[in-house]
This record gives C-alpha cells, sequence and structure tokens, in this order.
C-alpha cells in the first residue's frame, strides 16, 4: 500500500506513464532525491500499457534522433541495471517501399543517418523478404534496413524506471489524483490532490473553471453522453483491463516551497496538498484539462488508434523485425507466436470527449472494424498468411497529439517552474527514455542542455489550445507518421485561424498560403502563363470539406524535384532583384519594450549595443550562458527608455518568455506583445525608393533616410513606421502600419506601383532571397547549440559590454570553434535542394545543409550548412576541400562560400 504522502518536496511530477517514470528515474539519477511521482490509479494504466513498444532510433532532426537513440541504450540495459525484465529485443526494423518517391525518400534518410550516427541500409525486396519471411514483395522496389531498432514491452519499462527511481530515493504513490496545481506570484508551488477510491478510481468530479470555459471555442457543441456515463464519447464502451499493475511505494522527505493560500483552490477535508519547488505535468492525455485549471494552455488531442493480434499461427515471429509499410499505412510486428498489424491511416478519428475521464486506467475503446477496414485489407495484402487469420485481440487505445506532431517538453511560459512532457504523438515509448534524461536535466541545469526548440511548449500560442481547432488538426495529425515526407508540405486541416485584413485581396491575386504559428501566410502567387500546375481547391480544404475558404487557389504539387511553383517563384525572387516586390510580413512577431529599466534589460540580454541613437535600429543575438543563440531579433529604437522589437513568426511566445524570465523584480520595465496591433508589408527591391517617394512627403534619400534607421512617414492616406532594414539582400523598407490600415497601405502600394512592375511575392521567395545573401534564419542555421562565432555573426556582437553568455562565448572565441557555417550552391543548375542533405568534403560527412532553395540570380540550388572538423576550420581549410552534397542518393559538386555568393559588399543595400 501507498506510504503517506509527503507534504514537501522539491519536484512532484503528475503521471506515471513511462514518461513520468522516466522524469522521475533521471532526476534521481542526477542526485535529485527528494522526487515524489503521484499516479491517480496504477502506474502504465493510461496509454502506456496498450502501446505497441516499437523503438525507433531514427527521426527527422538531430536532436529527436539523439533522444530516441538514447532511449533504445537505455532500455537495453534497463534489466541489467533494475532486475526488472523489460522485454527488450534489438530486432531491427524494415521500411518498404513501393513507389519511387518513397525510394526517394528512403535515400534521403539514409543519407541524413550517416551523419547522425544511425545505420541505416537500403537493401533490395529480395533481401526484405529474407528479414520477413512471410512479405509480399512482387510490388516493392526496395526497403531501408536499421539492425539497431527493437521493441520493448512499455508497461514493463515504465515499472523498470519507477523501480530504478524508487532505488535512488525517490517516492512512487498510487491512486492519488492531483486536481491543481498551486500558484503564487506567477510561478507553481506544489499540488493540491486526493486519494482515489482503488476500486473504482473514482474522485469528486471537478467542474471546469471560467478560465476553463473561456478556453473552448464558441458555439462548439457538446456531444450526447453516452449510455456508458457522463464524459464519454458516443459509441464508447470501456472494456476489461487486460493487465494488473504491480504497486510501487516508497516514502520520502524533501525540501519545498511555503505553502500557498492561492484562493483559486478550495481545500476540503478529503484534499491535501504537497508543497514542491517544480511540478511537472507527465499525465498524457489528462495534461491539457489539468493546465486549463491553472491558466497554462497545453495544446494536445486524444486520438483514436488501432492495432489487432492475430491467433497464433505456425511459425516463430518474435525475433522478427519491426515492419512499415508506409505506402499502405500499416505496420507489423511479431508478438510470440503471432503477428500484430497496426496502422497510421491518413485520417484517423478523434476521442470525442469533453473531459478524459478519471479512472480510464487499463481499459480501452469500443473496437472498430469499420475504420480498421483498409489497414486491415492491407496488411492482408503485404503479409498474404493473414488471409487465413482470426484476430484475437482488437486493441482500440486513444493517444494525446498535438498540432504539428511533435511532443511538448519544457517549462511553460504561463508559470514560472511548471514544466510538461506529454503530447507524444504515438512516439512516446521511444521517446520516453531520451525525453525523460533532458528534461531532468533542464530542471537540473537550469536550461536545456541540448537544442529541443521542435519539442518545445512555447511553439505554440494560445490559438492552438482551442478543442475545435484540436479536433480539426489531429485528424490528419496521426496519418503523418506515414505519409510522404514532401519538402515544405502544409498542413491540410484546422486552417485560417490566424488571417491579416489582406487575406482575401492576396487570395484574389492568386495567392497559395502556408500556415506558421497559426498565421496564414503567402508563399507563393499564380500568375497568367507562369504556373506549370493546375489550379485546384486548396489543400487547406481537403480533410475539412465545409470549409471552402480557399476554394479556387492554386494547391501545390509536391515532389522532391521542382514543383509547380518553381516558375512562379522564379518570377517573384527575379522581381524583388530586378525592380520592386511586395511582400506581406504581418506574421512578424512584434513587441514594445519600455520603461526606465528597458536599456539595462536589453544591454544586459543582447550580444549588441542596443543603447544607440533614437531612430536607429540594431540586429542582436539573444544568448544562454553557454554562448548559444536562444533568438535573434531587429530593435527599434523608438525613444529614451522605448524599443520596438521584431522577431520570427514562430518565436512570439518563445521570446517574449525569454525577455520576461530575464526582467528582475527591482526593474522597472514593461514588455508587451503588439504582433495583431501592426501589418508589416515589405517593399522591397531597386524601385522601392521611386515606388514610396510617390507617396510620401518624406526624404527617402540615402543621405536623409539610411540603411539601419527608422522614421515615421505618411504613405498616402496613412502613417508607417518605415523600417529601412532588409531580408532579401536589396534596397528597401518594412512598413509597420496600424492593422487598421494594412488594406489601405496595400491598395495604395499596387495602384500606385503597375507601371513599376511591381508584384506580390510569398516566403518562398524570401527564402531563396536571403539565402543569397547569406542571412541566417534562427531554427534553421541558428539554435541555442549553435553560437554566433559558428554562425558567422560575430559582427554583431560588442564585445566591450557585459551580456549573457559574454564568457562562454569569450572561452570560445580563445579556444576556435570546430565548425563553420557556409553556403553551397551546386554546380548542376537542374538540382534542386530543400535541406536536410548530407554535405562532404573530399568523400568524408562533414555536416547537413540547414536550409535550402533555389537561387535564381545565382543560377543553382542553394542551401546552408554548418562544415565540422576536428580542429578548427579556417576560411584556407574551408576553401580548399572538394564538396558534395548528397540530393537523393546522387551525389552533386558544390562551390562553398564563405562570403553571400550575392552582392556581398552590400552596394545594393546601401546606395
Amino acid at each position: 500500500m501507498n506510504a503517506a504522502p509527503p507534504s514537501e518536496t522539491k519536484v512532484v511530477i503528475v503521471g506515471g506513464g513511462i514518461v513520468g517514470c522516466s522524469v522521475a528515474y533521471h532526476l534521481a539519477k542526477l542526485g535529485c532525491k527528494d522526487v515524489v511521482l503521484l499516479e491517480q490509479n496504477e502506474l502504465a494504466g493510461g496509454t502506456t500499457w496498450h502501446a505497441a513498444g516499437l523503438v525507433g532510433r531514427l527521426r527527422t532532426t538531430n536532436s529527436m534522433t539523439r533522444i530516441n537513440k538514447y532511449s533504445a541504450e537505455l532500455y537495453a540495459g534497463l534489466e541489467r541495471e533494475t532486475g526488472h525484465s523489460v522485454g527488450w529485443k534489438q530486432v531491427g526494423s524494415l521500411i518498404v517501399a513501393r513507389s519511387q518517391d518513397r525510394m526517394t525518400q528512403l535515400r534521403r534518410t539514409a543519407a541524413m543517418s550517416e551523419w547522425f550516427g544511425v545505420e541505416v541500409q537500403l537493401i533490395s525486396p529480395e533481401a526484405a523478404r529474407e528479414k520477413w519471411p512471410l512479405l509480399r514483395i512482387d510490388d516493392l522496389l526496395g526497403a531501408a534496413w536499421l539492425p539497431n531498432d527493437g521493441k520493448v514491452v512499455p508497461k514493463e519499462v515504465a515499472l523498470a524506471l519507477a523501480k530504478g527511481a524508487r532505488s535512488r530515493g525517490a517516492t512512487v504513490l498510487e491512486n492519488v489524483r492531483v486536481i491543481d496545481v498551486l500558484c503564487r506570484d506567477g510561478r507553481a508551488v506544489g499540488v493540491r490532490a486526493q486519494f482515489n477510491d482503488p476500486g473504482t478510481g473514482e474522485v469528486s468530479p471537478q467542474e471546469p473553471t471560467p478560465h476553463q470555459r473561456a478556453q473552448e471555442f464558441p458555439g462548439t457543441a457538446r456531444p450526447s453522453p453516452s449510455p456508458g456515463g457522463e464524459g464519454r464519447g458516443e459509441g464508447e464502451r470501456v472494456l476489461q483491463s487486460h493487465f494488473q499493475s504491480r504497486r510501487l511505494a516508497s516514502s520520502g522527505n524533501a525540501e519545498g516551497r511555503p505553502r500557498t493560500d492561492d484562493p483559486r483552490v478550495v481545500a476540503s477535508a478529503d484534499t491535501f496538498d504537497i508543497q514542491a519547488e517544480f511540478v511537472i505535468l507527465t499525465g498524457g492525455m489528462w495534461t491539457r484539462q489539468l493546465g486549463l485549471r491553472c491558466g497554462v494552455s497545453i495544446p494536445l488531442h486524444p486520438v483514436e488508434h488501432h492495432y489487432v493480434v492475430t491467433e497464433p499461427i505456425d511459425g516463430a515471429f518474435d525475433e522478427l523485425p519491426v515492419g512499415r509499410d508506409p505506402d499502405l499505412c500499416i505496420y507489423f510486428r511479431g508478438e510470440g507466436n503471432a503477428v500484430m498489424l497496426g496502422a497510421f491511416q491518413a485520417l484517423s478519428k478523434p476521442w470525442m470527449v469533453e473531459r478524459v475521464p478519471a479512472n480510464f486506467s487499463f481499459r480501452l475503446l469500443e473496437p472498430d472494424w469499420e475504420k480498421f477496414a483498409e489497414p486491415l485489407k492491407n496488411g492482408k495484402w503485404r503479409i498474404p498468411a493473414l488471409e487465413s487469420c482470426r484476430f484475437a485481440k482488437f486493441v482500440n487505445g486513444p493517444e494525446s497529439f498535438t498540432p504539428d506532431n511533435n511532443f511538448i517538453l519544457g517549462e511553460t511560459p504561463e508559470l514560472r517552474n511548471l514544466f510538461v512532457a506529454a503530447g507524444f504523438n504515438s512516439v512516446g515509448i521511444a521517446s520516453a527514455g531520451g525525453a525523460g534524461k533532458y528534461l531532468a536535466e533542464w530542471i537540473i541545469e537550469g536550461q536545456p542542455t541540448v537544442d529541443l526548440w521542435s519539442a518545445d511548449i512555447r511553439r505554440f500560442g494560445d490559438w492552438a489550445n482551442n478543442r475545435r481547432f484540436l479536433r480539426e488538426r489531429v485528424t490528419e495529425v496521426l496519418g503523418l507518421h506515414y505519409q510522404m515526407s514532401w519538402p515544405n508540405r502544409e498542413f491540410e486541416s484546422g486552417r485560417g485561424l490566424r488571417r491579416t485584413p489582406l487575406h482575401e485581396r492576396l487570395a484574389a491575386a492568386g495567392a497559395c498560403f502556408g500556415v506558421k504559428n497559426g498565421w496564414e501566410r503567402p508563399n507563393w502567387f499564380a500568375r497568367p502563363n507562369t504556373q506549370t500546375g493546375t489550379p485546384a481547391t486548396h489543400h487547406a480544404s481537403r480533410l475539412t470539406p465545409h470549409e471552402d475558404r480557399f476554394a479556387d487557389n492554386p494547391a501545390p504539387d509536391y515532389s522532391f524535384g521542382r514543383q509547380n511553383w518553381f516558375a512562379n517563384h522564379a518570377a517573384e525572387h527575379r522581381a524583388a532583384r530586378a525592380s520592386v516586390a511586395l511582400f506581406d510580413q504581418t506574421g512578424f512577431s512584434k513587441f514594445i519594450m519600455k520603461g526606465r529599466a528597458a536599456v539595462a534589460v536589453l544591454q544586459r540580454l543582447c550580444g549588441n549595443n542596443v543603447d544607440v541613437a533614437i531612430g536607429r535600429t540594431v540586429y542582436s543575438g539573444l544568448f544562454n550562458e553557454r554562448g548559444g543563440i536562444e533568438s535573434d531579433l531587429t530593435l527599434v529604437r523608438t525613444g529614451p527608455d522605448e524599443f520596438y522589437i521584431i522577431t520570427g513568426t514562430a518565436q512570439a511566445v518563445r521570446d517574449s518568455d525569454w525577455i520576461r524570465r530575464h526582467i528582475r523584480g527591482d526593474e522597472e520595465a514593461c514588455l508587451v506583445e503588439v504582433t495583431g496591433a501592426f501589418g508589416v508589408l515589405g517593399v522591397m527591391g531597386p524601385d522601392s525608393r521611386a515606388l514610396l517617394s510617390r507617396l510620401t512627403e518624406a526624404d527617402l534619400s540615402n543621405a536623409a533616410f539610411p540603411f539601419g534607421t527608422a522614421q515615421r512617414i505618411s504613405i498616402g492616406p496613412a502613417m508607417a513606421r518605415a523600417v529601412r532594414i532588409t531580408y532579401v539582400g536589396e534596397l528597401g523598407w518594412e512598413l509597420h502600419v496600424p492593422i487598421e490600415q494594412l488594406a489601405l497601405v496595400y491598395d495604395t502600394l499596387t495602384d500606385a506601383g503597375k507601371d513599376l512592375g511591381l508584384v506580390n511575392a510569398g516566403h518562398y521567395a524570401i527564402n531563396s532571397l536571403r539565402l543569397e545573401k547569406g542571412y541566417r534564419a534562427w531554427g534553421a542555421e541558428l539554435s541555442p547549440e549553435d553560437s554566433p562565432l559558428e554562425a558567422g555573426l560575430a559582427f554583431a556582437i560588442d564585445w566591450n559590454k557585459p551580456f549573457l553568455g559574454r564568457e562562454a562565448l569569450l572561452k570560445q572565441r580563445t579556444s576556435g570553434v570546430r565548425r563553420r557555417l557556409a553556403i553551397f550552391v551546386l554546380e548542376d543548375p537542374d538540382a534542386v535542394l530543400w535541406g536536410s542533405e548530407l554535405i562532404s568534403r573530399d568523400g568524408q560527412p562533414v555536416g547537413y545543409t540547414t536550409s535550402g532553395s533555389y537561387g535564381h540570380t545565382v543560377g543553382g540550388a542553394i542551401a546552408m550548412g554548418y562544415v565540422t572538423h576536428s580542429a578548427e576550420p579556417t576560411a584556407e581549410f574551408l576553401k580548399s576541400g572538394r564538396y558534395e552534397i548528397n540530393v537523393s542518393g546522387s551525389r552533386f559538386a558544390a562551390r562553398i562560400h564563405l562570403r553571400a555568393p550575392y552582392d556581398p559588399e552590400r552596394k545594393r543595400i546601401l546606395t
């Protein structure tokens, strides 16, 4: 039975699935013994117990691959360490391809895996059948073999991790439900909990708080409760548990935070509080609703996910590899002398439940044979022996999915010391070990020890936590695991949430929209006589036929080669170089920083000197203590104690959180986000001055309005803050306009620019233009693991003032770096680069491309990428090598550039 819960501890973990147990294990392993894990029912009883147990090492990014590689290594030795068997079998995995496009994807995967340190072999269909003798191969073109992948029994992994945590002093308590997070002064300071009835897992029902109700989409219909009970979606039936959990108990004591008197949480006779310095939410599909109770946005939603297990059939299958046929959306593996068959269908089914029931432990949803009909048909095609099989088990278990198919990790921006690890999108078993390790390090070190941006909770704003949006988006997300990983693939569901006032005008001009941080942004424009594809219903409405707001707009024709917008993109790119182009950049994140301490705070955070004259702009990085780049931004000094700050579309929450957390309590400084208050129009190109001069009385000459300055000017009948900067490498201005005047300014510009050849241009053109000019992008070339010295941004550092990360960078400047960012242009003008291609120097891998496009001015595919060397890669070393870039399995010769291949002297910008 459970020991009495302590009244205080250093860390309390809410949720005892494999992720929560992993966090507890790794915290204890790092020496933090004052850890209490609370599970509302029994360990592993949520999603963990019914997971398929697949442990693949390779992911799409280096950091995510690092997480999975560590998990596999951990599981392989966990039984030896804890004495608890986890069922680890290194059986390898097999991915088969039945189309040329899938083979291309596998070739790209195999090339990148070489740099990630994961062994991948491309093999023939016959070799694939040798590894899985029951496979049908007459329609296959090849396969990828990953010999170091494996499988586990997920529930046993969780129990082993809990045992390992307990042996190091952590406390593990079952049947304790957390009903609220205690908070004070913007920090989590503990939890309020109550004991469950071990027989039912039931506790007193908790009504949604007003905040909770406010977070739901207005007008969202509530599904009628099924006969099974309140809160269950239509058609749900709770089945008998297949397993019984073991109980783990221990006692512990620790130092904690003072007790909170938060009036929002009312204690009762059957509740108790645990004070804690850190609270970690690892409650899987329950995490969102707990977050709502304390005002924290955690966008995830449960989805029904299925697999079946055959009755025993002739043969031994347990040592066969995990098989995947993404073209048929199925996976399969042996389970003793039976076969498990699962699916990642293109369209999935959200679990339509208003609140995940507290007692949903070791339970499943009703089998949905109708939904599983196509995967079953496909499974019988790939493994003909299944035709005559009966199925002993149908597992329909809910799993939590996020809006972008990456899990959620890190400290919440709303509450300090509240961390989340949830929403694992069916990779929770493969990722739990590494996620637990790196989250534990984050807590102990006070910052992530590796680049975790793709999983960072701060990549989402409140817009993403809307339940109607989540239900629509997750129908698509589950299937993305097996859909083709096309370059520039856009989400098709849950679109249209954040639109600028120009949306209808841009749509009428032929915009093909993409989405970033919820913003609909033009990627490219279709024009008469230039579109090579066929107009079609825009991809944003394919999965939601009731939404036709994008009908008749062009659709991308995805491929790994030149896509159907190539000619359109070329026209936009060349217009910016030769005449003038107009970009809607309203999605840029924008802030106003003001207060008597504004200069002091920004001087402390920014590597560059921000104490400049009013009206000057400053480009600067924000660095962490290790010297890594947390963000890069542009600041406009608008007053003695005021700055207007511009940063990337995706970085709104991240950057505001970073700056705010570094404002000291005694400093008078305030940061306010104004992204939605101002639209941004980029007027770029050699004729930009001529165009704007027609519309303003301001003097736009180089002497009166030099580069790197900002002025308030008139644009026709409207006013704008004109900022003379560029992200495309041409003369130009960004016009920051009050949102209510954005359409007026756009119309004024388009009317006045007709005879100058003004064209609408999209973000694909911005990408190719900035690559030719060598401009870095945060999230691609820049990350918390990259330093400004490696990235070639030392010019934007003022070494004569203190700033966060300065000591680490000074040491690096003395000792030298081991990698440098460079620009590459392919010699073959017909090849295409997208990013994530292997770079070789003199036949040896040295890095990979961080982003890519086609440089229509330089006449070839262009990319950036880091070159790594055992010693400092000097300019002489870099220039002396022979470079090749692996494009879908073929190596193409590339020229390296250490300066921008286009206008390296900046003459076109400074004119």
